[in-house]
């Protein structure tokens, strides 16, 4: 389980003030400020943090969602007819080289 804390008292004074996230599962502490000694997002061993006092304060742990990558589909639905004019009246359509006239000829 996952709790937080502010030190309120501690032998290093560093550690005075500072807030970590404690991992009760794993024993280790992870720094999310200190004023020196210890880096933000440090993981060290709750041991390392000595004789220490503190304060539980609350945290929301929200799931993290990762999105990397993707695809996208663009779809143009047209009746037959449409495409068929499209065929036969290439001038109609902006850009002659359309891949849709490419495609629909061979349909």
């Amino acid at each position: 389980m996952i709790t937080g804390i502010q030190i309120t008292k501690a032998a290093n004074d560093d550690l005075l003030n500072s807030f970590w996230l404690l991992d009760s599962e794993k024993g280790e502490a992870r720094c999310i400020v200190a004023k020196a000694g210890f880096a933000e997002d440090e993981v060290v061993a709750v041991s390392k943090l000595g004789d220490i006092e503190y304060r539980e304060v609350p945290v929301e742990v929200k799931p993290e969602v990762r999105v990397e990558g993707g695809q996208h589909l663009n779809v143009n639905v047209l009746r037959r007819e449409t495409l068929e004019d499209a065929v036969k009246h290439p001038e109609k359509i902006s850009a002659a080289d359309h891949p849709c006239i490419r495609l629909c000829s061979s349909l």
